[in-house]
């Protein structure tokens, strides 16, 4: 399986699990719950991490793309874009600020400040948009604020990819789970791997977890009020 690892979508546990999925021995030998981040960080190093798509490409199927895709089962979970949004500016501007003191440049270099950040991540990805020849470095920020369709690239290759919708209240993540391990188990995963799995997931978050923070909720409600719209396409 090919996973395409949106940030706040999922992605930390996802980068876990596959760790756990590739030394399901692991779980003996450390005896911590999936939802610890070491699993990611620490347990696999990230070895089977790459920031970009042609990197996994080189790695598995000598550099092409176009076989990647279609040797692979290639999966995306895709969020709510506003929730999402919210999510990542909590997480890393208000709940990780201590990072600002060590580099301003950090949210934009707006610190806390919400419509600071908003004006000023709308005129970079603008000029991105208007100047797509002009070389752009990436950031932090970047990474995780960037659309979800500017991820993998999926406006190239979205049609081999199978979308599961990630979402945070309770009956988004009721559906999310029940997607997620029928894909794990039509890929002939252990029910004890699954399991355990499960034990990680359902009803545990990761330190950096936004979903049951008092201020993510209060930013929606009278800031972001998410409006009534036709449910998206992708």
């Amino acid at each position: 399986m090919n996973f395409c690892t949106i940030t706040k979508n999922f992605s930390t546990i996802l980068r876990g699990i596959l760790c756990y999925l590739d030394h399901p021995g692991f779980s003996k030998k450390y005896k911590t719950p999936i939802s610890n981040t070491k699993w990611t960080y620490k347990y696999c190093d990230d070895y089977n991490f790459e920031d970009k798509t042609n990197g996994i490409a080189k790695n598995y199927t000598e550099g092409s793309i176009g076989k990647l895709m279609k040797t692979y089962t290639n999966i995306v979970f895709v969020r709510e874009p506003i929730e999402r949004f919210i999510s990542g500016f909590v997480d890393k501007c208000l709940i990780a600020k201590d990072f600002i003191k060590i580099d301003p440049t950090y949210c934009y270099g707006c610190k806390t400040n919400l419509k600071c950040f908003v004006n000023r991540f709308y005129n970079r990805i603008k000029q991105q948009i208007l100047f797509p020849k002009k070389k752009h470095i990436d950031t932090f920020d970047d990474t995780h604020f960037y659309p979800q369709t500017w991820h993998c690239q999926l406006k190239l290759y979205r049609q081999y990819y199978t979308i599961i919708k990630y979402g945070t209240s309770d009956k988004q993540l009721k559906l999310f789970y029940k997607d997620f391990f029928g894909l794990l188990e039509s890929k002939n995963i252990p029910s004890k791997q699954i399991n355990f799995i499960k034990e990680g997931t359902i009803n545990r978050h990761t330190p950096h977890s936004t979903s049951n923070k008092r201020i993510t909720s209060k930013i929606t409600k009278f800031d972001y009020p998410i409006p009534d719209l036709p449910e998206s396409s992708f």
